[in-house]
């Protein structure tokens, strides 16, 4: 399954996600498309940003599943890996 958590680091989500997709693709992330084109960048950090309950954020960007919650926690999992997952749990 070709899944990855990115660990909080100093740099925010939003750059976590697009250098993790970038890697993936193997191209420079200036190569992918803009992340505004699937969610407002900035929307989502003032989400992530804002005191409160705990908040997660799962979306499609360039054919992956990206979920983000509020402790700055990145996961990015490929579409084939969960179609996959989605068939072998019907299976049982």
């Amino acid at each position: 399954m070709e899944r990855s958590s990115i660990e909080q680091t100093t740099s925010h989500p939003v750059h976590e996600i697009v250098l993790e997709v970038a890697k993936r693709e193997h191209v420079e992330p200036t190569r992918l498309p803009p992340l505004y084109d699937v969610l407002d960048p900035d929307a989502l950090t003032a989400l992530l940003d804002a005191p409160g309950d705990s908040l997660t954020v799962k979306f499609a960007y360039c054919d992956y599943h990206v979920t983000v919650d509020s402790d700055g926690n990145v996961t990015v999992a490929d579409e084939q890996s969960r179609s996959r997952r989605a068939v072998d749990a019907g299976e049982q």
